[in-house]
């Protein structure tokens, strides 16, 4: 087993529970659901935006439904 395989789910682990444990202190003084969604996805909205230096061919036009449809089930 390599390296990255037994660290890449440890740390998973760990910053799930430090994100859980910060969303619940959140609920405890008062920030509300949408508040609590708003703030996570603009954090992960940020923490991604490094992979737009990667380029890459890009999406078609004709496939922009299928990300559409998985932020609407989300919601």
């Amino acid at each position: 087993m390599s390296f990255w395989a037994t660290i890449l789910p440890i740390c998973a682990a760990v910053f799930y529970v430090t994100a859980a444990l910060f969303i619940k202190r959140a609920a405890e003084l008062g920030a509300g659901v949408w508040r609590t969604a708003f703030v996570c996805n603009v954090f992960s909205g940020l923490c991604f935006q490094g992979l737009w230096l990667l380029g890459g061919p890009g999406q078609s036009l004709s496939l922009w439904w299928q990300p559409a449809l998985v932020a609407l089930l989300f919601l």
